[in-house]
């Protein structure tokens, strides 16, 4: 997979090479499509070829993958490096590259990927006694590439490190394209295209998450006829900062990593500085690099008991009840939600300490015997007596004024003296760079667990970091920390379910991917709203990952009232479940609700790792849609939506993907109320290719009865010959 050769390291993955000059600084001359090895790559040239520069500003413009201040380049870089007598100058040079195989593992809790690879490994040294040690690893199975870089201080006295990204690559000139992945709270990740037309571009984080601002998925996309897309990812869930900088001179350099905002890292001698894993991929088109990515965080990422198991159809106490609820009131909820097929009860906020509202309690997380009925343990009990798995809800990275632990150890709370410590929600965050606080924290979930025997815990997270004792190193430390307290409860108990959720999609990345292999996407349930945020979420990242639900109508956060069909077809993308007070449903509702839940059983496996294809964009025309593939192409479900009827129109038809060209199918669609039923047989071939009729999708009862006017209808797939 990986070859040095003369000068030359060449970096084969399953359909891409990366070849890099191994000068005093590697130099890319060549990312693109597999090449065959050979003893000479000099045609391909490096750098400027000798051409002579007329600008004073930018006298470096070779295609590196690393670079720093003082290079020569009017270019963001890489590494700023603040030596001991407070020059900022870095000037290192290769030493050494060796290849290896698998990949190093980090002396630190940061998190990174995984698999049968190899590695390349660069060695870097400055004057001032700074080695720089840089890793690509490549997979045998995916042309997914791993990076990640080490700093050693070798000399005999300290550097700060202002800035050191994980990822640099030198894309050249084109006519390129930033995609971003931006929103805020309830409009997680959708999808921005700017056209770039010179300097910097940045997609960033600034409270100590990864943010529902700004994902740190991007893409990179030559419009040129040339072509070409890069996608990168950071395997971080902290500050983050990626960057597009395009150079009229030597064109787009793109940067991944640990924001630089408050950074000021202080490297003494003799210890190293980890920044995390970024990962990148190269792809003809965007489609192809999303399908990429998702694939590799699937099999690369998410790891340990529940990376390929399906996951459990849940009921979320939180939409139906809030805080307001007593043990009569959850066994009547268990007691439905085990009739009509549900799996697993989540007991959500309200449940410990004198938590009645959120002005208090977080951080004493003991049950309130008087509203549970007894011990946690005997509440769990019986809702496993009902039928249903037990999961619970906890938000350990907080704490409350008003609680017993904030009067015991005030000093585990982030704050700085004599500032007043920002509150939000009613609630502080607990110091994790402090090793007491995770123990406690620890010792708090693991308590929590064992006395429950829960199957599944939601992770909440609510709120950012607004106070910053020790700022320049705070928010690396405090991630840091996290892992360290996930990767200790992961491995107490791996069969634990965890989902992350951080005011719903407020931390969805590839860090929390590798302990939690769900994440929560959005507290914003309403269909219109969630065809956009999972839309943008599966760009980069698996539908078995994404928390998507069925909420109730009308919708508490928007107010639009949809269809039970609509709400199930959009929920069903995502690992799958409902948020409503399943005890005040009727009695025909709860009949649908039934349906609904054995035909997801059925097809649940297909939905939930089957190969995703995105046919239509909700961002881009007229309807949305999407279909998933079982690996033999056996099957298959997919889901066309409308978001508003068009009148005096001819009906939507519809064309789907991969399907196998020369098999049968048996095409239907799930029954609904009031839609006319579609059943035909037709070959892959034409269902990929031709527009395919499907009648006219929308019903009069769902236009009169609902303010939501987007319609679904489900189809499904199944090989016959």
């Amino acid at each position: 997979m990986i070859r040095i050769q003369h000068t030359y390291a060449k970096l084969d993955t399953l359909h891409t090479t990366l070849l890099l000059q191994l000068k005093d600084l590697p130099e890319i001359i060549y990312y693109g499509e597999r090449l065959r090895d050979a003893e000479d790559y000099s045609y391909f040239g490096s750098g400027t070829d000798g051409a002579p520069l007329s600008s004073a500003d930018d006298v470096c413009s070779n295609a590196c993958v690393l670079s720093s201040s003082g290079d020569g380049s009017n270019r963001e870089t890489m590494l700023h490096i603040v030596a001991a007598d407070g020059s900022g100058t870095l000037r290192p040079v290769l030493f050494d590259a060796k290849v290896q195989k698998g990949k190093p593992l980090f002396q630190s809790s940061l998190p990174s990927s995984y698999g049968e690879s190899e590695s390349l490994i660069l060695c870097y040294k400055d004057s001032i006694g700074l080695e720089i040690i840089q890793y690509f690893t490549v997979f045998k199975d995916s042309d997914v590439i791993a990076t990640s870089v080490r700093l050693r201080n070798t000399g005999e006295k300290s550097v700060h490190i202002r800035r050191c990204m994980s990822l640099q690559l030198d894309l050249g000139k084109g006519d390129w394209e930033a995609v971003t992945l931006d929103g805020a709270s309830q409009r997680e990740r959708c999808p921005h295209r700017t056209l770039l037309r010179g300097g910097s571009l940045s997609a960033a984080s600034f409270a100590g998450l990864s943010s529902n601002a700004h994902n740190p998925y991007v893409i990179a996309r030559n419009r040129s006829n040339r072509g070409g897309c890069i996608a990168c990812n950071l395997v971080w869930s902290g500050n983050h900062r990626q960057i597009f900088d395009l150079s009229p001179l030597s064109g787009l350099r793109l940067l991944s990593g640990i924001n630089d905002y408050l950074f000021n890292y202080k490297l003494d001698p003799s210890e190293t500085f980890e920044a995390p894993e970024a990962v990148f991929v190269r792809g003809e088109e965007e489609t192809e690099v999303c399908e990429q990515m998702r694939a590799f965080a699937a099999e690369h990422i998410v790891r340990g008991e529940w990376k390929k198991k399906v996951r459990p159809i849940l009921i979320n106490s939180w939409e139906g009840f809030l805080f307001s609820f007593d043990q009569k009131k959850l066994m009547e909820f268990c007691r439905r939600a085990a009739q009509v097929g549900i799996e697993l009860f989540v007991l959500d906020d309200g449940w410990f300490g004198k938590r009645d509202d959120d002005t208090c309690s977080l951080g004493d997380w003991k049950v309130n015997r008087q509203k549970m009925g007894g011990t946690l343990r005997e509440f769990a009990d019986k809702v496993r007596k009902s039928g249903l798995m037990f999961g619970i809800w906890m938000e350990p990275e907080m704490i409350s004024k008003d609680s017993d632990l904030f009067r015991a150890h005030p000093e585990y709370v982030l704050s700085v003296p004599q500032k007043e410590t920002m509150e939000i929600r009613h609630q502080r965050v607990l110091d994790l760079t402090n090793p007491k606080v995770r123990q406690y924290m620890i010792e708090a979930i693991s308590s929590v667990v064992e006395e429950s025997g829960a199957s599944y815990l939601k992770w909440d997270c609510n709120r950012g970091i607004f106070d910053l004792p020790g700022a320049e190193e705070l928010f690396y430390r405090y991630t840091l920390g996290l892992y360290e307290v996930l990767d200790t409860i992961t491995k107490k108990y791996p069969k634990l379910l965890i989902e992350s959720c951080a005011s719903g999609g407020n931390r969805y990345d590839l860090g929390m991917l590798c302990f939690t292999p769900q994440i929560w996407a959005s507290d914003n349930t309403d269909a219109r709203s969630r065809l956009a945020i999972q839309e943008g979420t599966l760009y980069g990242y698996p539908q078995s990952s994404m928390g998507a639900h069925v909420g109730a109508s009308p919708n508490p956060h928007t107010f639009n009232s949809s269809s039970p069909d609509t709400r199930f077809s959009v929920a069903s993308a995502g690992a799958f479940g409902y948020e409503c007070d399943i005890t005040a449903l009727s009695e025909e509702m709860l009949e649908t609700v039934r349906a609904q839940v054995v035909f997801y059983k059925q097809w649940r496996e297909v939905m939930q790792f089957g190969r995703y294809y995105r046919t239509d964009s909700v961002f881009d025309g007229e309807a949305s849609g999407w279909i998933f593939v079982s690996e033999d192409k056996s099957r298959a479900v997919a889901v066309v939506a409308l978001p508003e009827k068009g009148c005096s129109a001819i009906p939507f038809r519809a064309r789907f993907q991969g399907l196998d060209p020369n098999a049968l199918y048996e095409v239907s669609s799930r029954p609904q109320k009031g839609a006319v039923p579609v059943f035909f047989k037709a070959y892959g071939d034409a269902l990929c290719h031709g527009n395919i009729r499907l009648g006219n999708l929308f019903t009069e009862s769902e236009m009169h009865e609902y303010s939501n006017q987007v319609v679904t209808r489900m189809f499904t797939f199944t090989r016959i010959g």
